[in-house]
């Protein structure tokens, strides 16, 4: 990898230092600590002894909070009922399951799944409120175990590899789609395939055999959910890895398209780094293994293709893209030049362009929260762009934002002041509020402190939030990371040359951190769904509901987590969104602490009279003839335009008779993947039609 491209690589490191200004507290001196909130109260590992640690957001309070048990820090740990699941090394008992609330009495053994030796639990994942993980018993190799947090509640699921182990090591791979769980697993009869589970034994089986004479799966397994399938890149016995679906049976496990079905055995389109956006699945390929090139799906082979097949020299990477604004932003290099630069695509080849001029050598670093959070599309102006570092060779690596649009690509803000650039070790790692974000930066050729900052994406919103300073004498680089929010506050980590220390940022956090909040309309009821990315002592979310977005009324309770440092979906349904009578219908959310505080979400609403305008098209897939139904209403005024696969119009009709039927002469199109979008005043709604 060249040095410019590592520049690229949004690695997480961690934070550390010594004296610390007035808006930060430290909490431990070299400890190398970092964690998770469990419940009540954050349990931490520290590297310098792999030992367990709390803290109460005092000095005197962050300390080892037990003597006997000592984590695996190499093998991980999950928060799963208010606990810590960890390995835990115990002289007697070996590497086995524990679990810790973060004190001593509450740190157990769960069980001695190897009583010979060392069982290693791993590759923890929640599924129906029971943890699912890899683990040896000394007898059947290292499988696939089950606990419900209880002894007698933790059991072999299933012995797949009969013969030995079937855990795959770092290329072990679990996912949940439409509430499946699936693993990719090794076993000598069928190689490294997909297996799948309800949480039963005998609803554990193998999804398919997809390469009878090796592995189905690579070394390298990618996956991605898309709706009612989830995409993926498969082999069969007589083609290389290509793009692959599956909608949970084996007769629905097929491949979507060879991407290259050229007689070359090298050529293949190992489709990796998928990322959702505009109703689509992005990702690359790579030609021969040498240039990885732009690709799109809607999950259909006519709706798959290369988004610059012809003049596209640039090779592509989504490694560490974003989305926004239904558009994806990553980076792409000119083969003929070798520049760098900033790209921005909807998945249409008209729209697949540079986002500036910047040219090579380019620092392009997207800021993201914990667990490479993408902000998503929050009704705020902070969530609909996307913040990153770069130095555009004119005024040095500074703090830059888009919106996916080349003229609303602009600085915000020279964090130092005219003249002054940021360190070329600034880190990528940001911790998102409802209204902020938070991250680090240090000034160019000062490597004695480390600023920490808030922005709410504007020049005036951008300021310091603590500063952290080295001890005297020691001038090696500094770095950051967040760890997790606790009590309203952010706790980090900051790292040096030779030590790593604990600290508190003093400023009060909102108690929950709201990724997303929409509302769509499934039959006669508006469905709400909201997701978070953090919460501390949250209680309930009160939902609310107006007709004129100035009067709400209470309609519903969903009761929040607690504390969670991981991500949590929550739903409510309102079945009488329609006895309103209403054509536009507001919802928030009152976000309810335990301590009695509260917080209103963003308003979101939702246009019942457009929405309700269900345009079905037969037949479809169409060859001559296209109807276009309204149902019961009558679109006078309506435009009806039809666009291809590139975004280029090829049909547009005015609707000017009231009428509820539409029927359209698409002989004249090229075969291929179309779509309708019927334009009315309230909005327009679009619909996918294929044309044989």
């Amino acid at each position: 990898m060249t040095q410019a491209l590592r520049y690229f690589s949004a690695v997480i490191l961690l934070f550390i230092v010594s004296i610390a200004h007035s808006q930060v507290t430290k909490l431990s001196d070299d400890t190398w600590l970092y964690g998770v909130v469990a419940g009540e109260r954050p349990v931490l590992i520290s590297y310098a002894d792999t030992t367990l640690w709390t803290t109460d957001g005092t000095p005197e309070g962050t300390r080892n909070f037990t003597k006997r048990i000592r984590p695996h820090a190499n093998f991980g740990g999950y928060v799963f009922k208010g606990k810590f699941y960890f390995p835990g090394i115990d002289d007697p008992a070996g590497v086995e399951l524990y679990a810790t609330d973060g004190t001593d009495a509450g740190t157990k053994l769960i069980k001695d799944i190897n009583p010979t030796g060392h069982s290693l639990p791993t590759n923890f994942i929640e599924y129906k409120n029971k943890l699912y993980f890899f683990a040896d018993d000394g007898v059947h190799g290292k499988e696939w175990w089950v606990t419900d947090g209880t002894g007698a509640g933790t059991k072999m699921l299933v012995d797949i590899n009969p013969t030995g182990s079937s855990y795959l090591g770092e290329y072990h791979t679990t996912f949940i789609h439409n509430n499946i769980l699936y693993v990719v697993a090794y076993d000598p009869s069928h190689g490294n395939e997909i297996w799948r589970t309800d949480g039963s034994t005998t609803g554990t089986y193998l999804l398919k055999d997809i390469n009878p004479t090796g592995s189905g799966i690579g070394n390298r397994p990618y996956f991605i959910n898309y709706g009612s399938v989830f995409l993926f890149a498969g082999a069969n016995s007589n083609r290389n890895t290509e793009l692959w679906k599956s909608d949970g049976t084996a007769a629905g496990t097929v491949m979507v398209k060879d991407l290259y079905p050229q007689s070359n055995s090298f050529s293949e389109g190992a489709p990796k780094d998928f990322i959702l956006c505009n109703n689509k699945v992005f990702f690359t390929t790579t030609v021969d293994y040498i240039r990885p090139n732009l690709w799109v799906t809607d999950g259909t082979e006519q709706g798959t293709y290369n988004v610059r097949p012809n003049g596209g020299t640039t090779t592509t990477y989504l490694e560490n893209a974003v989305t926004v604004n239904n558009k994806v932003i990553y980076v792409g290099v000119d083969e003929k030049t070798l520049d760098y630069r900033l790209w921005v695509s909807d998945g249409t080849a008209g729209q697949t362009k540079m986002l500036n001029n910047f040219t090579t050598p380019i620092q392009l670093q997207f800021i993201k929260g914990p667990g490479n959070f993408n902000p998503g599309q929050i009704h705020s102006s902070l969530y609909k762009k996307v913040y990153f570092f770069i130095n555009d060779q004119v005024n040095g690596l500074q703090l830059w934002s888009t919106d996916g649009i080349p003229f609303n690509t602009k600085m915000v803000k020279k964090l130092y002041g005219e003249g002054s650039s940021l360190a070329g070790y600034t880190n990528t790692n940001g911790y998102f509020t409802q209204t902020h974000f938070y991250f680090s930066a240090a000034q160019s050729g000062v490597a004695s402190k480390l600023d920490f900052w808030k922005s709410d994406g504007t020049a005036a919103g951008t300021s310091k939030a603590g500063t952290v300073e080295e001890e005297e004498g020691n001038t090696s680089p500094l770095y950051g990371i967040f760890n997790f929010k606790f009590n309203n506050q952010l706790y980090f980590s900051l790292q040096g040359l030779n030590n790593a220390d604990f600290y508190k940022l003093e400023e009060t956090i909102l108690p929950v951190t709201l990724m997303s909040f929409t509302a769509m309309l499934e039959g006669k009821s508006v469905n709400l769904s909201w997701n978070t990315s953090t919460e501390t002592n949250s209680s309930h979310y009160t939902v609310e509901r107006s007709i004129d977005g100035q009067n709400f009324e209470a309609i519903g309770k969903v009761m929040a987590s607690g504390s969670s440092n991981t991500s949590r979906s929550y739903n409510f349904t309102d079945a009488k969104a329609l006895q309103t009578g209403a054509d536009r219908i507001y919802y928030r959310l009152l976000m309810v602490d335990k301590d009695g505080q509260t917080k209103y979400s963003p308003v979101v609403d939702i246009r019942i009279s457009n929405l309700a305008v269900d345009a079905k098209l037969s037949p479809n897939p169409a060859r001559d003839i296209l109807t276009v139904s309204f149902g019961t209403a009558r679109l006078k005024g309506a435009s009806i335009s039809i666009t291809n696969i590139s975004g280029k119009a090829v049909y547009l009709q005015k609707l000017n008779d009231d009428v509820n039927l539409h029927r359209i002469n698409i002989s004249s199109l090229a075969k291929g993947i179309y779509y309708l979008q019927v334009i009315t005043d309230n909005g327009n709604k679009s619909t996918r039609f294929v044309k044989e």
